[in-house]
C-alpha cells in the first residue's frame, strides 16, 4: 500500500468501461453508476445488470484483439472477466495506453475501496486487496456510529463559516469558534432536536463574542 495514495476524483460525465458482467463486474458497475458514463462488456450479464438504471451494455466476448476498441476514450478501465489471463491483458494493455485501470485480481493501478458517505461526509476503506471482508466489517462497524447528526453537522459549521466571513475577520479566530462549536455537548443535543435548533444555538454563541 506504500505506492498508493488516496483520492477523490470527479466522474460525472467520465467515462467507465468494465469488462466482465458477473457478480463481480455488477458490483464494480454500481460502484460508478449513475455518475460516470458505464459501460459493460461481456457475453454474459447478471439480471441486477441488465436491470441497472444508467449503464450501456455490450453483449459480446471479450477477445484481447478487441480490447483497445472499447478502451477508446476511457478514463478508467476494470478488468473483472473471471479470466485471469485475460484480467493480465487488460491491465497490460491499459498501461501502454495511459488508462488507469483497476483489476478484481489486484495488482493493477486503482483500487476501489469500500465507501460510506452521509450527507457530505465520504470514507473509503481498503486494506490494500488483501482482506476485504475486514473492510466490510470496518463498513459495518463505522456505519454504526456515523449517523445523519454529523452530515448535519457538515452542514451547521459551512452556514455559521458564512456568518463568521462577515462578522470575524481573522481566520485564526474563525477556526477557533468553529472548534469551538464541535466540542459543544448541547449544539450537538440540539441537532437530535433539530437541524434549525443546532444553527440557532450556535449562532447564539457567536453573538456572545461579537463586539456592538
Amino acid at each position: 500500500m506504500s505506492d498508493y495514495l488516496p483520492l477523490f476524483i470527479g466522474f460525472k460525465g467520465r467515462r467507465v468501461v468494465v469488462f466482465g458482467g458477473g457478480a463481480v463486474g455488477e458490483r464494480k458497475a454500481r460502484y460508478f453508476a449513475g455518475i460516470a458514463d458505464v459501460l459493460v462488456v461481456s457475453p454474459e450479464f447478471t439480471p441486477e445488470l441488465e436491470a441497472m438504471v444508467g449503464i450501456s451494455l455490450v453483449r459480446e466476448a471479450v477477445a484481447p484483439a478487441d480490447i483497445d476498441m472499447h478502451i477508446a476514450g476511457a478514463f478508467l478501465v476494470v478488468a473483472a472477466t473471471g479470466d485471469h489471463d485475460l484480467n493480465r491483458e487488460i491491465v497490460r494493455i491499459c498501461g501502454e495506453r495511459g488508462v488507469l485501470v483497476n483489476s478484481a485480481d489486484g495488482g493493477s493501478d486503482v483500487i476501489l475501496p469500500s465507501v460510506i458517505c452521509r450527507g457530505d461526509i465520504s470514507i473509503a476503506i481498503v486494506t490494500g486487496g488483501k482482506s476485504p471482508a475486514m473492510s466490510k466489517y470496518l463498513r459495518h462497524r463505522l456505519e454504526s456510529v456515523l449517523g445523519n447528526d454529523m452530515a448535519n453537522m457538515v452542514r451547521l459549521q459551512a452556514d455559521v463559516r458564512e456568518v463568521l466571513k462577515r462578522v470575524m475577520p481573522e481566520q485564526k479566530d474563525r477556526e477557533r469558534f468553529l472548534w469551538e462549536v464541535l466540542n459543544t455537548p448541547a449544539v450537538w443535543e440540539a441537532m437530535r432536536i433539530s437541524y434549525e435548533d443546532a444553527l440557532a444555538l450556535a449562532l447564539m454563541r457567536l453573538e456572545g463574542r461579537i463586539e456592538p
